[in-house]
């Protein structure tokens, strides 16, 4: 990967990444079994789920600023927002909806309360999941800003990361 100028871009690790490094170091260089199951694994297979309920793309835009970091939005769609001619924003597809209204709609209409509870852990490790694929330390500072385009019906994820990078240039004079 590189950057306009053809300087080598850097890639950082993501949230996932680090964590298991931290693991690493505390279990003597050995991850827990129960922990090596990753949120590409975790979203990938949550995304048959997804599609039976008519859903084909999802996109969540981040943006990391102020130290805080948050998505904007995680929008679910029943098709590819370029596959119209109409600007993502203002697309108004029945069937859109955001995926907090979509995960309280289904967990509401859970029949059972083992489906129900069955449906929270997916949807919770879901969502934890777009968390933890985002580059570490996108919510310092000036944070990372960008979209999370995951294409439900083929399985792949796209990151889309905007690094804000403050420069400083310093000089000293005597009098």
């Amino acid at each position: 990967m590189t950057s306009p100028g053809n300087e080598p871009l850097q890639e950082h690790p993501t949230v996932f990444e680090v964590q298991q490094l931290i693991e690493q170091s505390l279990n003597g260089g050995k991850v827990p079994t129960t922990k090596t199951k990753t949120p590409v694994d975790t979203i990938k297979e949550t995304c048959g789920m997804l599609q039976s309920f008519g859903f084909n793309y999802l996109i969540a835009e981040y943006d990391g600023s102020g130290d805080s970091g948050d998505f904007d939005y995680i929008t679910l769609m029943p098709k590819h927002p370029d596959s119209g001619a109409r600007d993502i924003n203002v697309v108004n597809e029945e069937h859109q909806k955001s995926f907090g209204a979509f995960k309280h709609e289904t967990l509401d209409n859970a029949r059972t309360k083992t489906q129900k509870e069955t449906l929270t852990r997916q949807l919770d490790a879901f969502e934890k999941a777009l968390w933890q694929i985002l580059p570490s330390g996108w919510e310092i500072n000036e944070g990372s800003f960008g979209e999370l385009q995951i294409d439900i019906a083929n399985k792949t994820i796209h990151l889309v990361v905007n690094e804000r990078i403050s420069d400083v240039h310093t000089y000293e004079r005597d009098f």
